[in-house]
């Protein structure tokens, strides 16, 4: 979920609804992450209690293990990104005050969700500039994401109650 680094993290109600959505379907949804991300985790799982929270219990090892036998790896910009896209993951990468032409592991499972606000990136050397908004990510909806999710699972989406 990103504790680190909270301007290049999703929304957690995003993240809430694309669990739903995809629980719906009758995927599994997990949470990786450090013991740090424990409490963006519980607001996960707040909203949707279907979700299996592994924040903070996994070795790293056993992570990667996770990833690799995953259906799909939705994460931002961060460690986990490139774990994930370094066991060959299918993998679903956000976007938003880092430049993907930099950070972004491409691949055939690899999908790149990012909006190029106007301000993005905006990630200088390490340094953000004090932002109120966060709009590069917090614009990126659920349905974005969802629709990326069933490309790299190779299903179609549904989409707002539409198969796309």
């Amino acid at each position: 979920p990103g504790e680190e680094m909270p301007t290049r993290r999703w929304p957690v109600s995003h993240y809430a609804e694309l669990a739903r959505r995809l629980l719906a379907e009758g995927e599994r949804v997990v949470i990786l992450g450090g013991a740090g991300d424990a409490p963006i985790a519980r607001g996960i799982v707040e909203r949707e209690r279907r979700v299996l929270d592994l924040t903070g219990r996994l070795p790293l090892s056993q992570t990667a293990g996770v990833m690799k036998k995953a259906a799909a790896v939705v994460t931002h910009d961060s460690g986990p990104l490139h774990l994930a896209a370094a066991v060959g993951a299918p993998l679903v990468a956000l976007f938003g005050p880092t430049d993907p032409r930099i950070k972004f592991p491409p691949g055939d499972r690899s999908r790149l969700v990012y909006r190029g606000e106007p301000c993005s990136p905006c990630y200088d050397r390490g340094r953000f500039p004090a932002c109120s908004h966060q709009r590069c990510l917090a614009l990126v909806t659920p349905d974005q994401v969802m629709e990326d999710v069933a490309r790299v699972m190779s299903r179609p989406a549904v989409v707002s109650g539409k198969t796309a």
